[in-house]
């Protein structure tokens, strides 16, 4: 209570003016590793070879993980914008902690590096052989609703109620407009509501 009606100065702010703090990257154990990601460069691409022995041949370098390293390649992860069926919260959806077969997106990580020092692991991660077959792509969501559209998944291109599901808005009647806030719970029966009169308006409302 005594903090109240005053201006207390930040704990870490003297610290920072002197350019003296300490963060994540300034920090240095007896034994820590570095780690390097191998990103693929294309956004949709098989992956045909990795050749990993050269990376591993160099000095320093402790461990040079592929997909085939990872016991359980899959990682759970939220999808930004997009509402369950039922109920109100984030639809969780699975992706492959290192890429496979294929590539989805361009930055997806193909191969992981542990070395002794930051600058051995970046060395190796140019050492890693990788040979892309590129294949095509879908960049937006209205080609992904169309049934000649390039599967990103075996099962097709999936549509939710995220930005999938406001492509096909344009077919529907024009939502409703109102200033004030919406709650998440509200805003998971909207979506629904939307959705079902794009259906009824000719909509597929799906790419699969």
């Amino acid at each position: 209570m005594r903090v109240i009606g005053t201006s207390p100065a930040r704990p870490d702010a003297w610290e920072k003016v002197r350019g003296r703090p300490i963060y994540a990257g300034d920090l240095a154990l007896a034994g820590m590793l570095h780690g390097r990601i191998v990103r693929s460069p294309y956004a949709s691409a098989r992956i045909v070879r990795i050749d990993t022995r050269a990376a591993r041949a160099l000095p320093g370098v402790i461990a040079v993980l592929t997909a085939r390293d990872v016991p359980r390649n899959e990682q759970r992860m939220e999808l930004p914008g997009r509402m369950a069926e039922a109920t109100a919260g984030a639809v969780l959806a699975t992706q492959p902690v290192l890429a496979d077969d294929r590539v989805r997106f361009q930055g997806e990580p193909v191969a992981a590096i542990a070395a002794a020092t930051p600058e051995i692991a970046a060395a190796a991660a140019e050492l890693v052989e990788v040979e892309y077959e590129d294949l095509p792509g879908v960049y937006d969501p209205i080609t992904a609703l169309k049934s000649d559209a390039p599967k990103v998944h075996d099962s097709g291109n999936p549509c939710g109620a995220g930005i999938c599901a406001r492509a096909m808005l344009p077919r529907a009647s024009p939502a409703p407009r109102s200033s004030s806030s919406t709650p998440t719970a509200r805003r998971s029966w909207i979506t629904s509501t939307w959705r079902r009169r794009a259906a009824s308006a000719g909509s597929t409302g799906r790419a699969c």
